[in-house]
């Protein structure tokens, strides 16, 4: 396990030594909902228009 540390730690070094940017892994979600409004949660009925 120390060698893999260290092997990881000295690539790390030397990517930072070449401004070379790992970024941390990321999920970004996308995408909506839509709500209806129901009458059924207050009781009353639909207003018919």
């Amino acid at each position: 396990m120390k060698t893999r540390s260290d092997f990881v730690q000295s690539v790390k070094e030397r990517c930072d030594a070449e401004g070379i940017d790992m970024p941390y892994p990321h999920t970004q979600l996308l995408g909506g909902i839509e709500v209806e409004e129901t009458h059924a949660e207050n009781g009353t009925a639909p207003a018919d228009d």
